[in-house]
């Protein structure tokens, strides 16, 4: 069973049609921290179907801001999106299946290059922040469905 985001990332990758999949950020023992391929890829990931290559950032869902702030800042960041590939931030949590219900299961946010690029900057004169905005992507677990409206079984306050 799946246990850390990485490999939660990994399984949803797989079982929605992604052929090649691969875990790139390495630990550093003498440092004890895990470095990020560029600084801020954790997986990447290639779809027979899409152009480019994926790079995620896996995370926990409460950690989703600090993540996005810490792509914002740097360079590989643009360099990896002008080449052609994309970058999608991930963050999970453990959610209810269906409002009311007990039965907990792994949920996802995703953000993408669009949420990323706009995410806690400000236009002039606007009054919403981007963190309040319904801009955010969200999907459900690769064994969840929404339902006959299209709505996922529990509505989740939007984090970025």
């Amino acid at each position: 069973m799946a246990t850390s985001p990485t490999q939660r990332t990994l399984a949803k990758l797989r079982s929605d049609g992604y052929s090649f999949v691969q875990v790139v950020e390495k630990w550093v023992p003498q440092a004890r921290k895990r470095i990020d391929l560029f600084g801020f890829i954790d997986v990447v990931a290639i779809h027979p179907d899409e152009k480019g290559i994926l790079g995620i950032q896996a995370t926990s869902r409460g950690n989703i801001s600090h993540r996005v702030r810490k792509i914002q800042e740097l360079d590989s960041y643009y360099a990896w999106i002008a080449n052609g590939n994309r970058a999608e931030v991930w963050g999970w949590s453990k959610r209810p299946k269906k409002k009311g219900s007990k039965q907990m299961t792994w949920q996802v946010k995703v953000l993408n290059d669009a949420d990323i690029r706009v995410f806690g900057r400000r236009a002039t004169g606007d009054d919403l922040k981007a963190e309040d905005s319904d801009d955010c992507q969200e999907v459900v677990g690769p064994n969840e469905q929404k339902d006959n409206t299209g709505e996922s079984p529990e509505k989740i306050q939007e984090v970025c």
